[in-house]
């Protein structure tokens, strides 16, 4: 007799409901699709320090905005997609550890109140700067091109965002 594997069910059934709802929705939703699926990327990333490494943090978001904004001003001044797509990661990642080894010092609700501290500074810096885009953003970003395929619609962005949180949901759990 054949046991049911039931997480694998389900897993398989919410992956194939992933897959299919791009196609579903208009472009307006597919957008808050795509903002979906990087809240998951960005969530998993807060899950394995709150949730392994037992620390509390609310300034995750500051190291998404300069991992997006590295990666944004380095394909506006015409680097290469690769070269951008690494080194965002890695300049926010050289950040988080630089201001890590001061704040981590701090415990409990002070090392909350640091990480919201920068989080909050760093919204006030990004949103008084003009040259980024002040509180809109930054315009004018090229669009995403990888190996000559361009990810110039919704669609393919879609596409793009849940594959960048299966890869981080697959590697978080290993």
């Amino acid at each position: 007799m054949m046991r049911m594997n039931l997480p694998g069910l389900l897993t398989a059934a919410l992956l194939a409901a992933a897959i299919a709802l791009p196609m579903l929705l208009g472009d307006a939703n597919r957008s808050t699709y795509i903002l979906c699926m990087l809240a998951v990327v960005v969530v998993i990333g807060l899950s394995l320090l709150m949730g392994h490494a037992g620390q509390v943090s609310f300034g995750q978001a500051a190291y998404y905005a300069i991992g997006a904004y590295t990666g944004a001003l380095l394909a506006r001044a015409g680097a290469p997609t690769l070269v951008a797509l690494l080194l965002s990661p890695v300049i926010s990642a050289c950040v988080a550890l630089a201001i890590g080894l001061t704040l981590l010092r701090l415990r409990g609700f002070y090392l909350s109140f640091a990480t919201i501290a920068l989080h909050l500074i760093l919204l006030a810096l990004l949103g008084s700067a003009a040259w980024l885009g002040g509180d809109i953003g930054l315009p004018d970003i090229p669009k995403l091109s990888v190996f000559g395929y361009e990810f110039d619609t919704a669609l393919k962005f879609s596409y793009l965002a849940l594959a960048a949180a299966a890869a981080g949901l697959f590697l978080s759990h290993r």
